[in-house]
């Protein structure tokens, strides 16, 4: 009974630590386009300046 806990409990951890990969990975591309946009945005002011 024992053995059946601890898989139960290692599948769920497993699930927890994809979940948790999965929000990182949409979080990064979050920033990323954040990011890319803002610097677009200034390099196209800087070029409407000069």
């Amino acid at each position: 009974m024992k053995t059946l806990a601890f898989g139960f409990l290692a599948v769920f951890m497993l699930l927890a630590t994809v979940w948790q990969l999965i929000q990182f990975k949409d979080y990064i591309r979050y920033r990323l386009d954040r990011f890319v946009s803002k610097h677009k945005e200034s390099a196209l002011n800087n070029q409407d300046a000069n």
